[in-house]
Parts: C-alpha cells; structure tokens; sequence
C-alpha cells in the first residue's frame, strides 16, 4: 500500500481488538469518547483524523467519509498526488511523522460534487479525488453516490409542467 511505498513497512491488517504502539484504526474501530464526539459532529462524507490515545483514527460517520478521510491522509501526510486513473505522483519523502496533537475533521460543504472529465467515471480514481455524483458511478462500491431523480433525469420539463415524461 501507500505506506509501505512511503516507510518500506509492510502494514498488517488485525482482525482482533487491541492496543498497540504505532496504530492506525480505519473506521468505527475501538473509538476513544473524544473521537465519537468528533465523529457525531460531522455531516455525510465528512472525515476526522485524530491521534487520541496511543493510536491514529481515520474515520468518518459514513463509508464513504472514512474512504475520503484515509484518501486525505495518504495525499497530506504521505505526499501523493491523484492525477488521474492512470497516474499518481509522489514527492519523493521516505520518513512520515505525525504530530501527536493531530486533530482534523472536515465535512464536504457542498453535498454534490462531480466533474465531468471521463477520467473521473474511473470508480477508484474518483473515490481518490472524493467525487461523489451520478455521473455513472451510483453503483459504486467505493462511494455513496447522490441520487436525486433515480435512472431518469430529465425531469425539468416534467416538473415545469411541458412534459409527458414518466415519472422515475
């Protein structure tokens, strides 16, 4: 992964809760109270990376908010750069500290956001740059999609009244 590419240090997945040193906890995964708290304040796809009692949580009140919380994480403390589904720089750094007082937590202010570059109908490339519309990803397993008008969406004409099209 992108912290053995960093460090050179395989990670290892436990399945067993636990304390140990050097611990980064991905998801609800054994919360301090201070982390829930962080956590309940958050709106949809919002994110905390918190260092709290001896371990690193990145986590977020939604799938998609831890997924955009550990994205966060490897391009702000590791370096790298989504640059597109094909290519992801690296600033070339060896050694990652993480300050013991890291406190961040952040929900997206704008509920819908896409962009209609084909490269970001890649799934992972744009769960990577935390895009989240409908532009042919509301089946994603990486991200919880917006849907607002389910598989038919020209409803304009239809809710102004002009049109004959089925409701959807």
């Amino acid at each position: 992964g992108f912290i053995g590419a960093v460090c050179g240090i395989p990670l290892q997945k436990l399945k067993y809760k636990g304390n140990f040193s050097h611990e980064i906890r991905v998801g609800r995964v054994n919360e301090t109270e201070r982390v829930k708290k962080a956590v309940e304040a958050l709106g949809d796809d919002g994110y905390a990376i918190i260092y709290d009692d001896t371990a690193l949580y990145i986590t977020g009140k939604t799938h998609s908010g831890v997924l955009y919380g550990v994205y966060t994480f490897i391009e702000d403390k590791l370096g790298f750069r989504f640059l597109s589904s094909k290519y992801t720089a690296h600033n070339g750094i060896t050694e990652v500290s993480i300050p013991g007082d890291v406190d961040e937590t952040y929900t997206p202010p704008v509920i819908n956001r896409d962009t209609y570059w084909y490269d970001s109908f890649e799934l992972k490339f744009a769960a990577r740059r935390k895009l989240n519309g409908t532009g042919g990803r509301a089946d994603s397993p990486y991200i919880d999609s917006m849907l607002y008008a389910g598989g038919f969406v020209h409803t304009l004409p239809h809710l102004a009244g002009t049109s004959t099209a089925p409701n959807a």
